[in-house]
């Protein structure tokens, strides 16, 4: 359909937009039909280095990073309900991982960082929010037996699909990102911290953009549970960092990642290429 978009515009003789949202396989095709594009919106550094990679020149890509709605994702939203539902203490810390349950997205290794934050935190359970993706349940299963095989069904909560994600993320105390390939963007980091939590995140791809490291949470190597683990305690264990780096965060969010902004910018390119 992209490339559809991309010919009809050149045969008709009109200005061509394309926003790129994922990775590109560099190859001779793609980057012939990239020369037929007039502006390139790229939503993260990564996604622009993938355009730099098929020859699009650089003053032809624009970056403007994706936006959540801030009434939507906001710390007024309530929690409370989801205690009951899980029958958490109060005093239980919380953290997780929201998403597809896929395999580049790290779930394992969020699983293993997690067996290890319980070694030193006795009150601390995890959360994977998410389902399987488009109908491959192979590696949600997997993910399913490491659990037993840790034997940590009673501290790792497998929610499956849910549709309340403001309000799991006001319930956490930390949000983890454990992506083991880059992401392009990282919309579930923008969220969280639209809710005032703090975050770890692996050290590639959108979050590099999304994660002021050592300011609204950590930036961690992929693949690397103790590291990811030691990130999660220290801020489980310093209730007032997590809170700094979370009203951090949502400052951040205010100021570069608002649907306000996204429509302005993306309203200027259009108008840039249609007033030349």
């Amino acid at each position: 359909t992209q490339l559809a978009g991309i010919l009809a515009a050149k045969f008709l003789r009109v200005p061509c937009v394309a926003h790129l949202r994922d990775f590109e396989e560099v190859d001779s095709v793609t980057k012939l039909y990239a020369k037929f594009v007039d502006i390139h919106i790229a939503i993260s550094g990564e996604i622009r280095e993938n355009l730099l990679r098929l020859s699009v020149p650089d003053d032809k890509i624009v970056t403007i990073f994706d936006a959540i709605d801030l009434e939507e994702f906001n710390s007024q939203v309530s929690s409370a309900y989801l205690l009951k539902e899980f029958n958490l203490q109060d005093d239980t810390k919380l953290f997780g991982i929201f998403g597809r349950i896929i395999k580049w997205k790290g779930i394992k290794e969020f699983v293993h960082a997690a067996a290890l934050v319980f070694q030193t935190v006795p009150n601390a359970k995890a959360f994977i929010v998410g389902d399987y993706s488009d109908g491959e349940n192979e590696y949600f299963l997997e993910v399913g037996e490491l659990i037993k095989r840790l034997g940590l069904e009673e501290r790792i909560v497998l929610t499956g699909y849910r549709e309340d994600i403001p309000a799991f993320m006001g319930l956490m105390d930390v949000i983890v990102h454990s992506s083991i390939t880059p992401e392009p963007f990282g919309m579930v980091l923008i969220e969280g911290m639209a809710m005032e939590k703090p975050i770890v995140a692996t050290k590639m791809g959108g979050p590099i953009d999304i994660v002021e490291n050592n300011q609204t949470g950590y930036l961690v190597e992929p693949g690397n549970p103790e590291e990811m683990a030691c990130a999660i305690k220290t801020l489980l264990d310093n209730e007032k960092l997590a809170a700094d780096m979370g009203k951090k965060g949502k400052l951040r969010v205010e100021q570069l990642f608002t649907k306000e902004r996204y429509a302005r910018q993306v309203e200027q390119i259009y108008r840039s290429i249609l007033n030349p």
